[in-house]
């Protein structure tokens, strides 16, 4: 399963003619795992993270059940924002192929200049990975 273990290890690829990205094994990734793909920019590039779905719905589980436990409508408001703050920094969830394999939504390729057969770095970070493009 992506990031059973530590992932650790950098990868060079390419995004292939359908805009699919083959994960190296030292990510783990399995067939069916569900991923969530973010989108960052910082001020020199914009990459992919990739993260374990489960992750995220277990903490957007925990806030639901502290919003169901408000006394306020403050409290009630507070855990709402922070559900509303982690969706909005999903950009979509994928799922993994029997090859180790996802698909980058048209969408995202088109709104970060991505394109099939660019080059890209991939690099793991503990229980995460990051895709750059290479430039």
């Amino acid at each position: 399963m992506f990031g059973e273990k530590l992932i650790i290890g950098t990868a060079q690829g390419k995004i292939d003619g359908k805009g699919r990205i083959i994960l190296p094994n030292f990510t783990y990734a399995s067939p069916n795992d569900e991923l969530i793909l973010q989108v960052l920019d910082t001020e020199k590039e914009t990459f992919l993270k990739l993260s374990l779905c489960k992750n995220y719905l277990e903490l957007i589980k925990k806030f639901q059940e502290l919003k169901e436990k408000a006394t306020s409508i403050e409290e009630f408001e507070k855990y709402s924002r922070e559900i509303e703050i982690i969706c909005l920094k999903i950009a979509c969830c994928v799922k993994i192929d029997d090859r180790r394999r996802f698909n980058i939504p048209n969408s995202i390729m088109k709104e970060n200049n991505l394109l099939p057969g660019d080059d890209i770095f991939i690099k793991g970070a503990g229980t995460s990975t990051f895709i750059l493009k290479k430039k």
